[in-house]
């Protein structure tokens, strides 16, 4: 932290310094022409304000255009069954298919590397978002869209991911517990009611709803490919 101040403070001091200069030549080859120490200090007065105004206009349209660069992630949340790493190869195959860099971030193989020492409390599901969001904030700024598939279960933590990545889009599947149960393919929903996995969310533990998400799925209803239609044309 000391080493960055430090850095910063020698960017800010030798720019300051480079304009000193700049302004001290401008005045003296001015001067060596005219003769006027007065026309001299407007000549280098104006430079000075022409080259801040320069700047700041060329930081405006620098940012516009990087602003335009960074992409964005598509956050699926929904409990587990609901679909959401279905619909993300969905989605993966259709930015595939024109050509663009996209990433799929799964909520399962974060916790197989990066995530391993996290468990299933409600802090270490934070810190598991915290991770993905920052990875994904990562990816958008080197020009690559993220498809992101968690369960995400609370607001606070949706909050939370929406403060490290501002244009996040959460796709809330709102597809009911039962339907999840009924598709319960790896048996985790039985071995939750057994007793046999804590913190399983939908049964020991919450999971909210999401009604001003950026769009809301109820995978019980909607096929696959309508799903994935409705996201890519309000994109």
């Amino acid at each position: 932290m000391y080493l960055l101040k430090h850095m910063k403070n020698r960017f800010l001091l030798k720019a300051i310094l480079y304009r000193v200069i700049s302004i001290f030549f401008i005045f003296t080859f001015a001067y060596l022409l005219t003769g006027e120490w007065i026309i001299s200090s407007g000549i280098a007065l104006f430079d000075l304000l022409f080259k801040t105004f320069e700047y700041y206009i060329f930081e405006i349209i620098w940012n516009k255009f990087m602003k335009k660069k960074i992409m964005q992630t598509i956050w699926f949340n929904g409990l587990s069954g609901s679909g959401k790493t279905t619909l993300g190869e969905k989605l993966i195959e259709y930015y595939n298919k024109k050509n663009k860099k996209v990433f799929l971030l799964d909520g399962d193989v974060l916790r197989d590397g990066l995530n391993n020492n996290l468990g299933f409390s409600l802090e270490d599901r934070k810190e598991n978002l915290r991770r993905a969001a920052e990875v994904a904030k990562i990816l958008n700024q080197n020009g690559i869209i993220v498809i992101a598939t968690f369960i995400t279960p609370t607001n606070d933590m949706r909050v939370s991911i929406a403060d490290i990545i501002p244009d996040v889009k959460f796709v809330h599947l709102c597809t009911s517990l039962e339907t999840c149960e009924k598709r319960d393919v790896k048996g985790l929903y039985a071995k939750a009611r057994a007793g046999l996995i804590k913190n399983f969310t939908g049964i020991d533990s919450p999971f909210e709803d999401m009604p001003h998400a950026w769009l809301n799925i109820d995978t019980s209803v909607e096929t696959v490919d309508e799903a994935v239609l409705r996201i890519t044309n309000r994109l």
